[in-house]
């Protein structure tokens, strides 16, 4: 993890990606959550091709130049599987901008808030993301007034109350 986070620290330095924030399992990981992944979702602002689509071509043409390979839709850094995810819903255009600096493996990077991991889970509604937000609720430190903003602002009251309703009801 901590080359990882080292390469992707270097890329932002070089200009090959604008900015970036952990974000998924690793990010509750950090936050609170002792889960095991397969993988490190980071959160970047992908340029747009002519057509409108997102592309990942900067960030593969400077990893494969470092010698990094691929396996599926992964890069391997440091032995770990890194997924660039692209910030391009309000969602997560909102997480990347209000991601937190910390500490993790030894090395400073950014990374989603829980309010916002709370967030994202929500809007996507499986079954590890209801797991995700009973953890988070749980062992992190939430903002609540924060939290309650976000989910207006992202039009989740009603999933919200459904979830909290099934936290009830179980």
């Amino acid at each position: 993890m901590k080359r990882a986070i080292q390469v992707l620290n270097v890329m932002v330095k070089a200009g090959i990606i604008e900015d970036y924030a952990i974000a998924g399992a690793v990010a509750g990981i950090i936050h609170a959550e002792p889960v095991s992944t397969k993988d490190l979702d980071v959160l970047v602002p992908l340029p747009q091709t002519p057509a409108g689509l997102a592309t990942l071509t900067s960030i593969h043409a400077y990893l494969r130049k470092e010698g990094y390979s691929m396996y599926g839709q992964h890069f391997i850094i440091g032995g770990v599987p890194v997924d660039f995810l692209d910030a391009h819903d309000p969602i997560a255009r909102d997480a990347l901008k209000g991601a937190i600096e910390v500490a993790a493996w030894g090395e400073r990077t950014k990374v989603v808030r829980p309010e916002h991991l709370i967030a994202m889970a929500l809007a996507v509604g499986r079954h590890k993301d209801c797991a995700r937000i009973e953890a988070l609720l749980e062992m992190a430190k939430i903002d609540k007034p924060f939290l309650r903003r976000l989910i207006r602002r992202h039009g989740l009251v009603d999933k919200w109350d459904a979830f909290l309703r099934g936290i009830r009801e179980s």
